[in-house]
């Protein structure tokens, strides 16, 4: 399922909570003084040597990153600001009982309720995962691998390979569908293809991880063992694969576009065809191989790695994807490994404010119309609206005064500003939550299981997006 990244959600939650700070219904507080807090600034520093020491130095002097935070800054800041009137929010609504759970703002509510029942959730223990962890079990032979591969793809646990959907590279305008490498355990091809003693000891690192959890999953001290080897190898033979994180920020080596017919050649052993069709898209014959070689040495590994050692891999990257949802010591060690050995954090933040990020992970526009409803009315995004539609007058009305640039120039200039899109507070279009479905403990529903069900539901978001505007 999807694996909640807390550093690709951060900058966009604070994006649409800041932008509607301005009108909320709380009292203003009339001794802070309007503007840039200057006391902030080093004034000692020479800004033409060095600006953000001028600009920021006593901040940096005198700020502390908080125990469960591996960095900080203004819009953290804002954003704990924010989650605490969103949480406020939460907790009246649960109280009160007052809303629907049919409704966007329901689905969000019932969300973090049924994410906060920590007893229940320890109760479930490996529960909610425990049949498609099964269905891997199974697994006898390449074709069932395979099978399972098709089927699975709406959760997005990303075994082998992953689909995605996003503006095409050589088409903005156009909707397509890119195919990209699998899941792996530690952060990128470095952490496996580096020999140097750091990259080594967090190898061992990360294999004691797999090791705990594989044991909290059930199996014995000796499985476990050998299992978390086997899943190691699997995950260097992939990364071996992979383009490096430099070669990764090159657009021209990430855009290929490919043919149906050609990806079915790239990987012949492995029926992309029935891929396809599955997931909804045999109508679409081109696709984007953000790395060719990556997905032909595929082959090779399906057909010279032992079924058990990919059988394990295809598990793990399950298992890894579900532990932060499912109970305490899963989680525990989940924070253990990705957050204290990998970033440095002391402790885990109040359970209040993990479960929330990840309801605005999955559900972000639902619980964001909480906090519009409470926060920022039509009439305070109409006015933003107006101001920034003066200001983008006021910038075309400078352009054409000036002396220095050319005519062309300036109708270029013009064209760029009246294509810039205006994002004020909310979006004019919400995301539509109808088809997701959240239950409640009373529903048989639990925090890993809805965070199936956001899974699949943004799958099908993202597949019926492809070769669409």
């Amino acid at each position: 399922m999807i694996k909640f990244n807390a550093s690709n959600l951060a900058m966009a939650v604070v994006l649409l909570f800041t932008a509607c700070q301005s009108a909320t219904s709380d009292e203003p507080n009339q001794n802070t003084p309007p503007g840039l807090d200057l006391s902030l600034m080093d004034t000692t520093a020479n800004p033409a040597m060095d600006f953000y020491r001028f600009a920021n130095g006593r901040w940096l002097d005198q700020a502390e990153i908080p125990a469960d935070e591996d960095s900080w800054g203004a819009f953290d800041e804002l954003g704990k600001k924010t989650n605490e009137k969103v949480l406020t929010i939460l907790e009246s609504t649960i109280a009160e009982g007052n809303y629907d759970p049919e409704t966007d703002q329901g689905k969000a509510v019932l969300f973090y309720q049924t994410a906060m029942d920590t007893a229940y959730i320890n109760e479930l223990g490996i529960q909610p995962i425990e049949g498609e962890l099964q269905k891997i079990e199974s697994i006898s032979s390449l074709k069932e691998l395979e099978a399972y591969l098709i089927e699975s793809a709406p959760l997005q646990s990303n075994a082998f390979f992953s689909f995605s959907t996003r503006p095409s590279l050589s088409n903005s305008d156009i909707n397509g569908g890119f195919l990209n490498e699998g899941a792996l355990g530690l952060p990128g091809k470095e952490y496996y293809v580096k020999d140097d003693e750091e990259t080594l000891r967090l190898q061992g690192e990360y294999k004691a991880f797999v090791r705990r959890v594989l044991q909290l999953a059930g199996a014995d001290e000796a499985s476990a063992n050998k299992e978390a080897e086997d899943i190691f190898q699997v995950e260097k033979r992939l990364a071996g694969s992979q383009l490096d994180k430099i070669q990764k920020r090159n657009p021209l080596l990430m855009n290929n576009p490919r043919a149906r017919k050609d990806i079915a050649a790239m990987t012949p052993s492995f029926d992309w065809e029935a891929y396809f069709q599955s997931i909804g898209l045999s109508n679409i014959d081109t696709f984007i191989v953000m790395q060719p070689a990556y997905i032909k040495s595929l082959e090779t590994v399906f057909s010279e790695v032992p079924l058990d050692k990919l059988r394990s891999y295809t598990r793990w990257t399950l298992l890894n994807s579900a532990l932060a949802y499912l109970s305490s010591d899963f989680e525990q060690a989940n924070f253990d490994f990705y957050k204290g050995v990998l970033s440095g954090v002391e402790e885990m933040s109040p359970r209040w404010e993990r479960v929330l990020k990840v309801t605005n992970f999955s559900i972000g526009e639902a619980l964001g119309k909480l906090y519009v409803d409470a926060y920022f009315p039509p009439e305070a995004k109409q006015v933003a609206e107006e101001l920034v539609a003066n200001l983008k007058d006021a910038y075309a009305e400078r352009i054409q005064r000036l002396e220095w640039m050319s005519d062309s120039t300036k109708d270029k200039a013009l064209e760029k500003l009246a294509n810039l899109r205006v994002k004020i507070g909310y979006p004019d279009e919400w995301k539509d939550y109808s088809k997701l479905e959240v239950k409640g403990k009373e529903e048989g529903g639990s925090y890993a299981g809805n965070m199936i069900n956001v899974s699949r539901w943004d799958w099908r978001r993202k597949v019926e997006k492809v070769g669409q505007p």
